[in-house]
């Protein structure tokens, strides 16, 4: 009877020593649980690419009557200027000066490169589908898109040009009245030459078109005169 009476005690305390560990682990992994959850929130956030523009900072950029501001594009193979026309596009070349003086222009790859085209520039993340948070509404004109021209990539929506911009390797009117041309090259002209004679691959993110350039291509662009 005494052994039974031990026996049944040992168990006792053995199943309370149990349920105390037991106990313990749980406040513990809850203690570790709410100091990382604490820890995560506390973090900041890194900065995204788009937390740096501002759509109602582009309407602040203001220009005179008769105003062509110009941009320096150092190229790889050499340094083109460009001449905006605010009198065709106002709003297209003020966002233009603007994400120049961002720095969204400061180093850019040549994402999309067809020969007798275009070549396709001005994304921050370099393969065609970042921006600048915003997007900016259409000005179509009746200006033509031949050679060197500067005009403004978009999607299916006639307003959603951002910050991608494309210049013409040849004169292109299949695109006039249906994208912003809001300037031209004015220097440097033989530098789209030999874009025009780049070597391409197949593009993944162009459905497999040949427009990959097989030799990074980049460009640099900053305003003249400031």
């Amino acid at each position: 009877m005494k052994k039974v009476l031990l026996l049944s005690v040992l168990l006792c305390a053995a199943v309370m020593i149990i349920l105390g560990c037991a106990q313990e682990q749980t406040a513990d992994e809850s203690a570790a649980s709410k100091t990382q959850t604490e820890t995560a929130a506390e973090t900041p956030q890194e900065d995204t690419p788009m937390a740096k523009y501002s759509r109602a900072e582009v309407d602040q950029i203001t220009f005179g009557t008769g105003d062509k501001p110009r941009a320096q594009i150092v190229t790889n193979f050499g340094t083109m200027v460009l001449e905006l026309w605010p009198d065709v596009a106002p709003l297209h070349c003020k966002n233009f000066v603007y994400l120049t003086q961002k720095g969204m222009y400061d180093s850019l790859n040549v994402f999309r490169l067809g020969a007798n085209f275009m070549l396709q520039s001005g994304c921050p993340i370099g393969d065609g589908s970042g921006g600048p948070g915003y997007t900016i509404e259409a000005e179509f004109s009746d200006r033509p898109h031949v050679k060197g021209t500067l005009s403004m990539a978009r999607s299916s929506d006639p307003n959603s040009a951002s910050s991608q911009f494309f210049i013409c390797l040849a004169p292109y009117p299949s695109l006039d009245g249906k994208y912003t041309v809001f300037g031209q090259i004015v220097e440097g002209m033989e530098m789209l030459d030999q874009f025009n004679q780049a070597e391409t691959q197949p593009n993944p993110m162009r459905g497999g078109e040949n427009t990959l350039p097989v030799q990074p291509l980049y460009l640099k662009i900053s305003m003249l005169g400031e």
